[in-house]
């Protein structure tokens, strides 16, 4: 029987604005993708619309990042 791997604890970070959450949101975001990027060739990712992610896609749209891999 295979065990499956464990999952790292989740945390809860705060912030004082809206702009800095979607700031540490994208960079996280971004991070990941490059990362995953780097060690598969190409990476994936789904975003959900609304409201409510607005500011953080505004942010990563106006960060340097290659998206064709993505």
């Amino acid at each position: 029987m295979s065990q499956e791997p464990s999952l790292p604890e989740p945390s809860i970070l705060t912030f004082d604005t809206p702009e800095a959450a979607a700031d540490a949101c994208a960079d996280r975001i971004l991070d990941s993708l490059n990362q995953t990027r780097r060690d598969r060739g190409q990476a994936a990712i789904a975003l959900s619309g609304g409201s409510t992610p607005r500011l953080m896609f505004q942010t990563m749209a106006q960060r340097s990042f290659h998206w064709r891999e993505i």
